[in-house]
């Protein structure tokens, strides 16, 4: 017998006092085909779940390792730092 699944916010709710970003692969070869259209909602949720300043965006398009679309990768994880650093935000978990 396996023990119910947990909720989202039980297992990531942990995260809110840190802003987090959520980068989803639009064409993720590892998300079964029936879902690939739900990969921008499955991001929100887990945002959501996370609660606090956390973030998705979803790179369409791009393979589950990004292949192809490391710029727009790059200029997301920079943006998203460079939030951080004009909030003060990169400073609060150290």
């Amino acid at each position: 017998m396996h023990p119910p699944p947990l909720a989202p916010q039980a297992l990531l709710g942990h995260l809110s006092p840190w802003p987090t970003l959520w980068l989803m692969s639009g064409a993720d070869e590892c998300v079964p085909a029936q879902l690939q259209g739900g990969i921008p909602a499955m991001g929100a949720r887990l945002a959501a779940a996370a609660g606090g300043a956390a973030r998705a965006v979803t790179l369409e398009g791009a393979s589950h390792a990004c292949g192809g679309h490391e710029e727009p990768l790059v200029q997301q994880v920079l943006q998203f730092l460079g939030q951080l650093d004009a909030s003060g935000g990169a400073h609060a978990a150290g």
